[in-house]
């Protein structure tokens, strides 16, 4: 493992060195080591876990590693064991007046895990609080594109949840949607594979529903 030489005797050493974990957590996750992503955010967590904001943000990254992974089980545990601490007090959320990118990405993830089990009711209700948290977060920074990104490429799972639960109309009110909001994209992100990939998959699936 990284860093174990490191006896780190302060806070600033700790926290660097968590942060050094963290960094070396994301690394790896990009490069599909799903064992080492692990590995490395439980060290930093070791470090820096009694710091609920930090705490909170290692078990969203420990949802994604699982994910990656496919342990959807273990993925949505840490989900719901973040969303859980980010809802209370100790959290320290709702103090800037706005709403927090991490619930976002949380709520995101989560309902998207939870579509992907089957679960769509429950999903429906993750996902829809993420939509609008992530709409008022690129409305408050409109240079900011991953906010767009991340409520676009969820429309889909949206859909299809609405789909699964037997609510048609909705479902469509979602796709037509998804279809507007990703082809208004896609001409500033010709490179951009998940916005693409999700274009062609919401027309793929509107011209099925259709016809």
């Amino acid at each position: 493992m990284l860093f174990r030489s490191r006896r780190p005797g302060d806070g600033a050493a700790r926290e660097a060195l968590a942060h050094a974990y963290e960094k070396a957590g994301v690394g790896y996750l990009g490069l599909g080591q799903g064992k080492e992503v692990v590995g490395s955010f439980e060290a930093a967590l070791r470090l820096l876990g009694n710091r609920p904001s930090f705490r909170a943000e290692m078990f969203d990254r420990l949802s994604s590693a699982y994910a990656a992974l496919t342990n959807f089980d273990r993925s949505l545990s840490y989900c719901r064991e973040a969303l859980a601490l980010l809802g209370s007090p100790q959290a320290g959320l709702g103090t800037s007046g706005g709403p927090d990118k991490l619930v976002a990405r949380v709520e995101r993830q989560y309902g998207i895990l939870l579509a992907l089990s089957g679960k769509s009711q429950e999903a429906i209700a993750h996902m829809r609080r993420a939509g609008d948290l992530l709409l008022v977060l690129a409305s408050l920074e409109p240079d900011q594109v991953s906010y767009r990104r991340a409520y676009a490429s969820m429309l889909p799972m949206l859909g299809k949840a609405f789909e699964d639960a037997g609510q048609t109309a909705e479902a469509d009110r979602v796709w037509l949607g998804a279809r507007s909001t990703l082809s208004e994209m896609a001409p500033a992100s010709p490179r951009d594979p998940q916005i693409v990939l999700t274009l062609a998959y919401t027309l793929k699936r509107i011209a099925w529903n259709r016809y």
